[in-house]
């Protein structure tokens, strides 16, 4: 594969993915709350956090760079120069040793963007980690997200209507609002994505709008848009013993 005029290795997966066993506990995350999916709007100053612990005992200059993807996580045909300022290949400086522990380890720290490159486009992207600049020796891919928000998007996630799945499932209904949004075909336009904890092993993909009133996209299935998640709060009413009720 190629990204505009710069190579990327066929070796890699643009997915989250650790390629090398002794690469432990990878973590990113918007800075300041670290169970945040990484995600950050385009014009916010706040970084997303790369973490890794390495177990190697081996001296390693890991290097990284960034990849614009797709909305289908493939890597777009964007140069890099069209969405990086800066410096595309980068050594990770920010390391530490680890003190009194039964394992011995270096831990990892990555702050995305910094003082030598930044993100000039929203979008979808991959942080790939490599070994001393050479993009063959994959290390860590990681997906993140820059966004531009343009639409306004209701949404309602409840139990399901549907009978067959009323105790085991979850339904994502969503309507997309885009009156300020210039579109010419509402149906092609538009691409969605659901990821049930930001996992897009089982996330639904290409779903199409049930509904197109003016300016609004109606996404209210029944089964298409289902998650098994269980019904953690069940409706109980007491108001009266007299009588059976819910």
């Amino acid at each position: 594969k190629s990204q505009g005029n710069s190579p990327v290795s066929d070796k890699i997966q643009y997915t989250d993915h650790a390629y090398l066993d002794h690469i432990k506990t990878v973590e990113m995350y918007r800075s300041g709350w670290r169970l945040s999916p990484p995600l950050r709007n385009f014009n916010d100053t706040t970084s997303l956090i790369l973490e890794f612990d390495d177990l190697s005992e081996e001296t390693t200059h890991y290097t990284y760079t960034i990849i614009h993807c797709t909305a289908d996580w493939e890597p777009s045909d964007l140069n890099s120069s069209e969405y990086l300022k800066g410096i595309t290949e980068n050594e990770i400086q920010n390391f530490r040793y680890s003190r009194s522990a039964l394992q011995n380890y270096k831990h990892y720290q990555l702050a995305i963007p910094n003082e030598r490159v930044q993100l000039k486009l929203p979008g979808n992207y991959l942080l790939y980690v490599y070994n001393n600049f050479d993009q063959d020796q994959p290390v860590i891919t990681r997906r993140f997200y820059i966004v531009d928000p343009q639409v306004q998007l209701v949404t309602n996630v409840h139990r399901t209507d549907n009978v067959k799945y009323l105790y085991s499932d979850q339904e994502v209904d969503f309507t997309i609002k885009y009156n300020q949004l210039p579109v010419n075909d509402p149906m092609r336009d538009f691409k969605v994505a659901i990821c049930q904890n930001l996992n897009w092993g089982t996330a639904i993909t290409d779903l199409l709008p049930k509904f197109v009133q003016p300016g609004e996209l109606v996404y209210d299935y029944e089964e298409e848009n289902l998650f098994p998640g269980g019904s953690e709060f069940l409706h109980f009413n007491t108001k009266n013993l007299k009588y059976n009720s819910d």
